[in-house]
């Protein structure tokens, strides 16, 4: 046995063995060459996009059948010819619609879509006939919602900045369109997540939405606008102003005006003023004549534009002061 198999090794390394696999070699690539030369008819299928759907329906994309032709031609123009992209447009609003079990679809003779696979055909591949008869496009009832556009996506600012105005999305609301089911689900339209990003002046981004399967928009994305500038601190002299104070008497602060301290855009800085403040001293439950020389300063009022906001002093000495009628 062992003798066998070191004549075949010895065998397979000869030269008379590299020039049988060399001559196995050409006779197949000759014989590869004379069937590709040879003339055949094949059955090939083109996908079917539908377009301009008819009003208050939507394209089933997939259930659209796919049309069959038979094609003949020799074989290397068959193998080019299967790697091309086989595709039709059809304008399903000039086809006739037809209702069957309770589905809709719209009707695509062979003769609409025969002439389109003709056009697509290159010169060197022969039309035999076509192979499918008439095809059904399913259509679904659409079902329209206006929603709010929300943007996904972290946005950090530098030091010393801060947002001057409120984020403008446009458009802020769009109309969606599809099926009971997908719409029903749907409470906003979400752009596509974006990359963290860090701020230091105002920046304007196109957002591509992210819409799920079976949803449809005209709008594909909206101008998130983020308004950033730099900064600044500011402090005003707020006047203390008082609430719930007991029938017949007046309140006194000391001192009768709070520090308020913020961070302000430098867009806002002389627009904000005193009079943008509420520093309230809640006196409800207040007895007069009780020993209470102190009450809790509160801020309830301060604008929109300004943040890191602080104040003192955060309790106040008081005097409620008899009012004395001047008719007595």
């Amino acid at each position: 046995m062992k003798t066998f198999i070191d004549k075949i090794i010895k065998y397979v390394k000869g030269h008379d063995f590299r020039i049988f696999i060399i001559c196995l070699g050409i006779s197949l690539l000759i014989w590869s060459i004379e069937k590709l030369r040879q003339v055949y008819t094949v059955t090939v299928e083109y996908t079917i996009a539908g377009r301009n759907a008819p009003d208050n329906y939507i394209i089933d994309d997939t259930k659209i059948p796919t049309a069959k032709v038979a094609v003949s031609s020799d074989g290397f123009n068959l193998l080019f010819f299967s790697h091309r992209e086989k595709s039709i447009s059809i304008d399903l609003n000039r086809l006739k619609l037809i209702e069957l079990s309770g589905v809709s679809y719209a009707v695509l003779p062979t003769a609409s879509y025969r002439r389109q696979v003709t056009e697509r055909l290159p010169d060197y591949i022969e039309l035999q006939r076509i192979v499918s008869d008439t095809i059904y496009i399913p259509l679904l009832t659409k079902r329209e919602k206006r929603l709010p556009v929300v943007v996904r996506g972290e946005v950090n600012l530098e030091n010393q900045h801060c947002f001057s105005r409120p984020t403008l999305i446009r458009p802020d609301t769009v109309t969606v369109s599809g099926t009971n089911d997908v719409i029903d689900t749907m409470t906003a339209v979400y752009t596509t997540q974006q990359v963290p990003i860090t701020l230091k002046d105002t920046l304007a981004v196109v957002m591509p939405f992210e819409l799920p399967l079976g949803a449809y928009t005209d709008e594909q994305s909206a101008e998130v606008t983020y308004f950033v500038e730099p900064y600044t601190e500011k402090t005003l002299n707020v006047p203390i102003t008082a609430i719930n104070v007991p029938a017949g008497y007046t309140f006194k602060a000391f001192p009768t005006t709070a520090h308020v301290t913020f961070f302000v855009g430098l867009s806002q800085f002389e627009k904000v003023g005193t009079s943008d403040f509420d520093i309230i001293a809640d006196l409800t439950g207040v007895v007069p004549g009780s020993s209470q020389p102190q009450t809790k300063l509160k801020l309830t009022e301060q604008p929109d534009c300004v943040s890191n906001v602080s104040y003192s002093p955060l309790f106040v000495e008081y005097l409620l002061e008899r009012n004395h009628d001047i008719w007595q």
